[in-house]
């Protein structure tokens, strides 16, 4: 099995180091992991686990993505494309509807909707998700109030929101929280 996950880049903070976290969750359980980015730089980019094919869209930006995400998807197959963040899971949503195939696309909420986003640009993402989270196999957030606020938001069905936490219980939690 072949699992792509799909960000911006590695700068940031919580939805990078959730996406390295799994990334090695995915390898330890003999999964294969591609890091598709639209950009491949930031600091978190040196914590990419060993093993985890990296592949750089050059894009710039989330806008110009999806032609190279298609290229992607129609190229390497993966099984699973897992995106963060709801801009680029339209991104992911979009490219997976051009490149056709059989790999399956879930996205990631991990922040409240209705408290990040205001005024128009809040208004468009809205319709964009409420047009295009029904075309995703699966929609995942990352606690039950970020899904209930999604599906509030949204008009998404809650019905169709699974709430899968960070992981953020790893070896190395102890040493880390004794520093």
């Amino acid at each position: 099995m072949r699992v792509g996950l799909f960000l911006s880049g590695m700068w940031g903070g919580g939805v990078q180091r959730a996406f390295i976290k799994l990334a090695q969750g995915l390898l330890d359980k003999g999964v294969e992991v591609d890091l598709v980015l639209v950009r491949a730089d930031g600091p978190f980019l040196s914590e990419v686990p060993p093993g985890v094919r990296l592949f750089d869209l050059q894009a710039g930006r989330a806008l110009w993505a999806p032609f190279g995400l298609v290229r992607y998807l129609r190229r390497e197959a993966p099984d699973v494309l897992l995106s963060g963040l709801n801009y680029i899971n339209l991104v992911a949503i979009s490219a997976g509807m051009i490149a056709g195939g059989r790999t399956r696309i879930f996205v990631s909420e991990r922040n409240t909707f209705s408290a990040s986003r205001k005024g128009l640009d809040r208004w468009v993402l809205t319709a964009l998700i409420r047009a295009l989270y029904r075309r995703a196999d699966g929609i995942l957030a990352v606690s039950h109030g970020v899904a209930e606020d999604l599906a509030l938001s949204t008009g998404l069905p809650r019905s169709r929101i699974e709430v899968i936490y960070n992981p953020i219980v790893t070896p190395d939690l102890d040493l880390r929280a004794s520093a």
